[in-house]
C-alpha cells in the first residue's frame, strides 16, 4: 500500500470516529512524533553516570559552587 492510499484510508476511517476516539488518535500521533526525543530522554535517565553528573551539578548550583560564565569563556 502506498502513502497516498494509506492517507486516504486513514482519513476515511477517522471520519467515523467519535470525539473520544479522535482524541486517542491525536494522542497517539503526537506520541509518534515525539517518540525519538522521548527515547533519548529515557536513555539519559537510565545512564547512571550521566544522572550522577546531573545531580552533582544541581547540588553544586544549590550550594553556590559555581563559576561565572564570563570567567569560564
Amino acid at each position: 500500500m502506498n502513502r497516498s492510499m494509506i492517507t486516504k484510508k486513514i482519513s476515511r476511517d477517522i471520519s467515523e470516529f467519535n470525539d473520544q476516539e479522535l482524541k486517542e488518535v491525536y494522542d497517539f500521533v503526537t506520541y509518534l512524533k515525539h517518540r525519538e526525543n522521548l527515547q533519548a530522554s529515557i536513555e539519559l535517565l537510565e545512564d547512571k553516570k550521566a544522572m550522577a553528573e546531573i545531580q552533582k551539578g544541581r547540588s553544586d548550583a544549590a550550594t553556590g559552587n559555581v563559576q561565572r560564565w564570563d570567567d569560564v569563556r
